[in-house]
C-alpha cells in the first residue's frame, strides 16, 4: 500500500511527505503517530520529508547529515539550497554559514573592476572535503549527438580546472583540493528528474546526463556529514531543448552550452564555492551561463574563483 502523500506551505518552504497507514491516520484524526505533537509534525520537516525553496529541493537528511543543493539556470542565475539535520533531529533550512558571504550586496571589489583578473569578490560554504574526492562517470546517459570520449575529456578538464586553479592571470596553483576520476559506471545521479537531491545520497560522487526542469542548465547535489563533504552528484540537463558541445560553437552547436565550461562551475560548487550574485561575469561562479559562441566564459578561473576556493583549500 503506498503511503499518503501531503504538501504544505510554512512561510516560503514547502514541504511534502509520505506517510505511512500510522502517519495517514494522522491526517484523519489530526492525532500525530510517535513522541511527535501535532504542531512539529505540521510545521517542521522530519528526516525523509522533502523541502523546497524556490526552484530547489532536499530531501531532508538523517541527523549529522548536512546536503547543498545548487541549482544553474538558462537565464544565468544560480540558486542554493541547504538543508541540516542536527543530532537532536532538529532540521535547519538555510543556516547561517561563518564561512558564507554575507550579503549579495557587499562586495570587495570597485563596481567598474569586473575584469577577469581584477574581481576579488569571494563566497564560499563551510565543511570542505577531506581528502581526494573519487568519482565516476554515467557514460550511457551521454546524449546521442555527443560522443562519449570527448565528454569524458571535457569533464575532466573541468575537474581539473578546480583542483589546479586553471587561469589568465599569471597566478600559481595553491589549492590543496584533489580528484581521482574511476572510469564509467552504471550508478544513478542521485538528484530526481523535478531537480530533487534524493534521498541520503550513496556515498558515490557521480556525474550524468538525464531529465531536470526546463529552466535548468545543470543541479549539483553535495552530502556531508558533521566536519565534510561526502559526494558530491552532477547532473546537466538532457531536456530536448538544450544542446551541449565538446568544442564546436558552429553550425547546430551554435547556441549549445560548452560542457567543459558548466563542468567548471559545477566543480566549484563541489568544492564549496556558492554562486556569485550578478555583477560579475567575467567569473566562472558568476552569472553566466556558459552557452555559446563564448566557450571560454566558465573554463578558466577569476581572481575570485581563485580566492575562494584558497579560502577553504
Amino acid at each position: 500500500m503506498r503511503g499518503l502523500e501531503t504538501e504544505r506551505t510554512v512561510s516560503n518552504v514547502t514541504i511534502r511527505r509520505t506517510l505511512g497507514i500510522a502517519g495517514a491516520l494522522w491526517i484523519l484524526v489530526g492525532y500525530p503517530p510517535g513522541s511527535l505533537s501535532a504542531q512539529d509534525s505540521k510545521d517542521s520537516p522530519i528526516p525523509g520529508d522533502v523541502v523546497r525553496v524556490g526552484r530547489l529541493g532536499v530531501f531532508v537528511p538523517p541527523p549529522g547529515v548536512t546536503v547543498v543543493a545548487y541549482g544553474d539556470f538558462v537565464d544565468g542565475t544560480g540558486e542554493q539550497l541547504v538543508v541540516e539535520t542536527l543530532l537532536d533531529g532538529t532540521v535547519l533550512i538555510n543556516p547561517p554559514d561563518p564561512m558564507a558571504s554575507p550579503s549579495p550586496t557587499v562586495e570587495t571589489v570597485a563596481p567598474l573592476a569586473t575584469g577577469e583578473c581584477d574581481d576579488n569578490y569571494t563566497d564560499v560554504s563551510s565543511k570542505p572535503w577531506a581528502d581526494t574526492m573519487q568519482w565516476w562517470f554515467h557514460s550511457s546517459t551521454t546524449p546521442p549527438t555527443l560522443s562519449v570520449t570527448e565528454v569524458v575529456t571535457d569533464l575532466r578538464a573541468g575537474t581539473q580546472n578546480i583542483t589546479h586553479e586553471v587561469n589568465t592571470c599569471g597566478r600559481p596553483d595553491t589549492v590543496s583540493a584533489t580528484s581521482n576520476y574511476n572510469g564509467s559506471n552504471t550508478l544513478p545521479v542521485n538528484i530526481t528528474n523535478d531537480g530533487v537531491c534524493a534521498s541520503n545520497g550513496d556515498g558515490t560522487s557521480e556525474v550524468g546526463f538525464g531529465t531536470l526542469p526546463s529552466n535548468f542548465i545543470a543541479a549539483t547535489c553535495n552530502w556531508a556529514n558533521l566536519f565534510f563533504r561526502t559526494e558530491s552528484d552532477i547532473r546537466f540537463n538532457k531536456n530536448s531543448i538544450y544542446t551541449f558541445t565538446t568544442g564546436s560553437c558552429s553550425g547546430q552547436f551554435s547556441s549549445s552550452y560548452y560542457v567543459e565550461g558548466i563542468m567548471t562551475h559545477e566543480r566549484g560548487h563541489t568544492w564549496n564555492v556558492r554562486d556569485f550574485p550578478s555583477g560579475h561575469p567575467n567569473m566562472t561562479m558568476g552569472d553566466a551561463n556558459g552557452q555559446c559562441p563564448g566557450l571560454d566564459d566558465k573554463r578558466t578561473l577569476g581572481l575570485g574563483d581563485m580566492l575562494s576556493l584558497e579560502l577553504v583549500y
